[in-house]
């Protein structure tokens, strides 16, 4: 199975412009990276109980990393 990471890998520093390229580096960009490589170790465990939840917390990240009012995380609800 491929990895998160090669499947869906973040743009390196200096690369095209996107969400991170528009503002910097902001403090979700470490949980972001924190959560593939633990994305990763669940798919290598077969843990597919945290691999979803790591699922959700990604895109959760990726919209308050976004600092786009109109997106909010659907976590708790």
């Amino acid at each position: 199975m491929a990895s998160v990471r090669t499947a869906f890998p973040l743009p390196a520093p200096g690369g095209p412009v996107g969400w991170r390229g528009t503002r910097g580096r902001v403090p979700e960009t470490d949980s972001l990276e924190r959560n593939l490589r633990e994305a990763d170790a669940a798919v290598e465990r077969d843990d597919r109980e945290r691999y979803a939840e790591l699922v959700q917390e990604f895109h959760d990240l990726l919209m308050v990393g976004s600092d786009n009012s109109k997106l909010r995380p659907t976590t708790g609800s």
